[in-house]
């Protein structure tokens, strides 16, 4: 799906995961790589966590919801902002796939350029 300039709503942003990716914990991280590059990305629990419900199909409001209640968060917290700024550094590092350019995404979270994610690391 790629819409241009068109702003997307986080309820239709579906970050799905790229499959080509290796995964392993180590401790409490867990760690990716990618042999396309030869990169190692380090996710914290938070990271992934989000990074386990990154199926293309849950929304990235639907994993905010899923934190909220997974983590017991309050009414008062703003998880959206953290969960859209680790979405566009998946994006940024390339570990999604079939998702809109990040900076596409509405939801009054700045998004620097070239942060796309539109076709990029199509397994």
């Amino acid at each position: 799906m790629n819409l241009g300039e068109t702003r997307v709503a986080p309820s239709v942003v579906q970050p799905r995961k790229r499959r080509d990716l290796v995964q392993r914990w180590a401790g409490e991280d867990l760690v990716l790589y990618d042999s396309r590059d030869g990169r190692l990305h380090i996710l914290n629990a938070t990271a992934a966590a989000v990074w386990a419900l990154c199926d293309g199909r849950a929304s990235a409001t639907d994993i905010v919801a899923h934190l909220r209640t997974a983590f017991r968060l309050d009414a008062d917290s703003a998880p959206e902002r953290d969960v859209l700024a680790i979405l566009r550094s998946f994006c940024g590092e390339k570990l999604l796939e079939n998702l809109e350019p990040a900076s596409t995404w509405d939801a009054g979270v700045e998004a620097s350029s070239g942060d796309g994610c539109s076709g990029e690391g199509q397994a």
